[in-house]
């Protein structure tokens, strides 16, 4: 068991040498402070005596009465070291996956090599890129998984499981690979890094069961007249076919469940089109989003939580399907009046999507900043035309009537 605790400290020595980038510094490490008996302790000794004479180490003991005690060891010669343990170096262990990998996956996209090279470099100094280890297996189903989602139609409406099977065989594979999906996506800045995993596959369109999208207002969907009612739910291979049924002078996304109900039911006017987001919103949503700003040119309005994740979600919005979004009851001056304090949150101060999603990062990204959720605010008519105002001119608060 000594034995196994030496050659343990004899590795590490190679790992600490492997992991770091310059590879300059020769790395050292103490034995364990006490062993079972005498016996353990020459055992443990013994191996490192070897592995001095082999040239591997240095063997650093104590003075006088306890020069029979090793104190320090400290690596010599790696290649001495790696020959005495029988260990490749990790930069030939991470070459001889990478060229395994190519031989078995010859066709992969672009961004797919770029994954391999990252982790090629994160294997030579013993790390695992996007919690992949430098293991063939698993490397292997990282890699066509995320082929399979770089390469997906963005038209294809499978659901999770069957585009999974059609794409790489396996209706699990993509499933099982969604931690290191969701490390890379939050590597490549793909999506927000605070999402959960279920929120950052349903971002890209990858869910178990694709939800409807729930809307209010003059829309028909293939010739079906959807006004009249209060809103419906409309299935994502029929986004594509919705339509006006009358006049439209407004789009309102809506972040939580609960403000789109009141919107829908206390606020909503004639002609306006509301959405509800889901939260981080889907690839469906932004398919309805980007449809509804591009094909009929309407204004698009964001009504969220005043926060981080509220804003993140308007700059994601603005930026994959509206790039004029303005901002609904969502103001400093609410935030300050009926929201909480809040410490800043720098980072926020990057945003530069739509102006006012903007500004309102900018808010949260200095002293003082407030946070303030939507469903503190009563919901009020989108104001179409006040130049720099983000509330309606009849706006309504909790307490305020």
């Amino acid at each position: 068991m000594s034995a196994e605790v030496a050659r343990a400290l004899l590795h590490l020595l190679l790992d600490r040498l492997e992991q770091s980038p310059d590879r300059k510094r020769l790395p050292a490490a103490s034995p364990p402070e006490s062993f079972a008996d005498a016996a353990a302790r020459e055992a443990f000794g013994q191996i490192l005596e070897d592995a001095r004479r082999a040239g591997a180490v240095e063997v650093q003991r104590g003075k006088r009465e306890l020069r029979h005690l090793i104190q320090r060891v400290t690596l010599a010669d790696s290649a001495s070291l790696r020959r005495f343990l029988g260990r490749m170096p990790s930069d030939r262990i991470a070459a001889s996956l990478v060229d395994e990998l190519q031989m078995q996956l010859p066709d992969l996209d672009p961004e797919t090599v770029d994954a391999l090279n990252a982790l090629q470099a994160g294997w030579v100094l013993q790390r695992k890129p996007f919690g992949v280890p430098p293991e063939l297996k698993a490397a292997r189903a990282f890699l066509v998984a995320l082929d399979a989602v770089l390469r997906r139609d963005p038209l294809d409406r499978h659901d999770l499981r069957t585009f999974s099977r059609k794409a790489t065989g396996d209706s699990k594979l993509i499933e099982r690979q969604r931690g290191p999906l969701v490390a890379w996506m939050k590597t490549k800045g793909r999506v927000p890094p605070e999402l959960s995993g279920e929120e950052l596959l349903a971002a890209v369109g990858l869910v178990k069961c694709a939800h409807p999208v729930l809307v209010a207002g003059p829309v028909q969907v293939r010739g079906a007249d959807m006004s009249r009612l209060a809103y419906c739910g409309i299935a994502p291979e029929d986004v594509n076919g919705v339509d006006l049924a009358g006049a439209m002078a407004s789009l309102l996304i809506i972040e939580n469940f609960a403000s789109f109900n009141r919107h829908v039911h206390e606020a909503r006017g004639d002609a306006e089109i509301v959405v509800y987001s889901g939260g981080f919103p889907s690839r469906v949503v932004l398919q309805m989003i980007r449809r509804l700003v591009e094909v009929f040119g309407v204004q698009a309005w964001h009504w969220g939580d005043i926060d981080a994740g509220g804003v993140k979600i308007a700059d994601h919005i603005a930026r994959q399907a509206a790039p004029g979004l303005r901002l609904h009851l969502m103001t400093p001056d609410l935030a300050r009046r009926f929201g909480t304090r809040a410490p800043p949150e720098p980072a926020l101060a990057a945003l530069s999507s739509a102006s006012e999603v903007a500004s309102l990062g900018k808010f949260l990204a200095e002293e003082g900043a407030a946070h303030l959720e939507q469903e503190e605010i009563d919901p009020a008519p989108v104001a179409v035309a006040i130049p720099g105002r983000s509330v309606s001119s009849d706006e309504r608060v909790d307490g305020e009537g």
